[in-house]
């Protein structure tokens, strides 16, 4: 999933050709608790650099200096099939979890002092 896009690769939304697709109910529920954990209130874009770019320059500025510029080769991919809505249901609940410790771990202290010594 594509959080972030540089300048460069956002079109306008008239040039954006959208169909029409059914939704179901627990599609949509899990799409806006995914949307929902990716918030945070503090974007720093100053945070976020293209390092890809800043490669492709630094190879040009080498091809630049009379540098010899080689790639190595490429390994195919390994294909792995997987059942995304139960990778993104697994994430959801993975992270409701993490969630839930930390909530605890916050109220165990709270219990102790509202219940004095055991």
């Amino acid at each position: 999933m594509e959080q972030l896009h540089y300048a460069n690769e956002v079109r306008q939304i008239k040039d954006v050709l959208i169909g029409t697709a059914e939704v179901t109910e627990g599609e949509l529920k899990l799409a806006i608790q995914i949307i929902e954990q990716a918030m945070t209130e503090a974007f720093k874009p100053e945070q976020y650099h293209d390092t890809v770019k800043d490669k492709i320059r630094e190879e040009i500025q080498k091809k630049l200096d009379g540098q010899e510029i080689s790639t190595a080769p490429e390994q195919a991919p390994q294909t792995q099939i997987i059942d995304l809505m139960e990778a993104l249901k697994a994430s959801v609940a993975k992270s409701k979890a993490a969630a839930v410790t930390a909530d605890e771990a916050e109220a165990k202290p709270a219990r102790r002092k509202a219940g004095g010594r055991r």
